[in-house]
């Protein structure tokens, strides 16, 4: 009988057989190569990636140092930092581009750094830290994704002349990987995680344990700039720890508005020393901000004190969700506008005027 798991062996004895057929040098590798190979082959991730991964071991993807090697081109240098020759370890793992994408990520590189020369060791690393331990694993599940967004980058620049910022290759990357996880029944759970896709129900759902939710709204009236903040903190069984309300002016966009309220949530949990949380908010202007800040250079400063903050904490997740699943905090922040609440405050518990709405939502749960 035919087996998915079957086809998967033989079409990897075949890559093998026609791997040795091409490099006669090399038909008897080490056995730490044979397991690499084996490993990658069978990495959770889409298909597409696997193979882009063993051509990237195999040296088979058309940096400019290879190219140069079959006499198609001269210029080596890499468009994307220039400043070093463009290789497979270089593009990959050692070009500043590369390594700020893994520190956004949170992928630790080896004691020592990547290796600038041999691309075996950097994947046997990374292959490595995804057997760990969840506890130990950070977002390491998420590096084919992310070496195979940094590629389809460095492509889109040299032929389309498009950059696109690190942020944005780790963002697209997560969200891609947490994707294919859920879709294929497996737990990828990276410790940071921004702008994921929203879960498949219409009110608000409790957090996994051991961690709190909080819940952010957002309102802005662009005759007055005046911008209302609002959010909710509830832990698992949807009981309100703190709840706050904010009046900002001067805004001059509803992005800049929802950018805002982000920052003085996240602030908030930062100053009341919480670690593990799980944001939501409903703002398609603030996901698409987060997603491609380079867009926006008029929020640069902006979303970069909101990434510092995201910083001072061990473990989130900011996630995009429908306003029925945040119907609290988008009241308490529509208040400022339409109630004219200009009070700023942080209080204990949920505001009693919504209480029914918040003892309902925990209910449903």
């Amino acid at each position: 009988m035919f087996s998915y798991e079957n086809f998967k062996i033989t079409a990897y004895k075949l890559l093998s057989v026609v791997h040795e057929q091409n490099n006669p040098a090399h038909r008897s590798l080490p056995p730490v190569e044979q397991q690499l190979w084996k490993n990658l082959w069978k990495l959770k991730t889409l298909p597409k990636i696997r193979h882009f991964l063993l051509r990237v071991l195999s040296g088979a993807i058309a940096v400019k140092e290879r190219l140069r090697s079959r006499n198609l081109g001269t210029d080596t240098t890499c468009k994307t930092c220039g400043q070093g020759p463009e290789t497979v370890c270089h593009l990959l793992f050692t070009c500043p581009a590369a390594v700020e994408a893994c520190k956004i990520a949170q992928i630790p590189p080896p004691r020592g750094g990547f290796s600038p020369n041999s691309t075996f060791l950097n994947l046997h690393y990374l292959v490595a830290c995804t057997k760990k331990r969840n506890a130990e694993l950070g977002n390491f599940k998420t590096f084919p994704w992310i070496l195979w967004n940094l590629w389809k980058s460095r492509n889109s620049l040299v032929f389309e002349n498009s950059r696109s910022s690190d942020f944005s290759c780790v963002t697209k990357s997560v969200e891609e990987a947490n994707i294919w996880f859920q879709v294929n029944n497996d737990t990828c759970v990276p410790s940071h995680d921004i702008a994921q896709p929203l879960p498949l129900s219409d009110h608000w759902v409790r957090p996994p344990m051991g961690l709190l939710k909080c819940n952010i709204g957002s309102a802005w009236d662009h005759l007055w700039g005046l911008i209302g903040t609002g959010w909710l903190l509830r832990d698992r069984q949807g009981t309100p720890i703190n709840h706050s309300r904010r009046a900002f002016s001067e805004s001059t966009s509803r992005r800049e508005a929802d950018l805002n309220s982000l920052l003085w949530a996240v602030e908030s949990m930062v100053n009341m020393r919480l670690k593990n949380v799980i944001l939501e908010a409903s703002s398609i202007e603030l996901r698409e901000a987060l997603l491609e800040p380079h867009q926006y250079p008029e929020l640069k400063s902006l979303i970069e004190r909101i990434l510092l903050l995201f910083s001072r904490l061990d473990s989130w997740s900011l996630i995009h969700v429908q306003g029925s699943r945040n119907r609290v905090a988008t009241a308490i922040a529509v208040s400022v506008i339409t109630d004219v609440r200009t009070q700023s405050y942080v209080a204990t518990g949920g505001p009693s005027w919504l209480s029914h709405t918040i003892l309902s939502e925990a209910q449903a749960v």
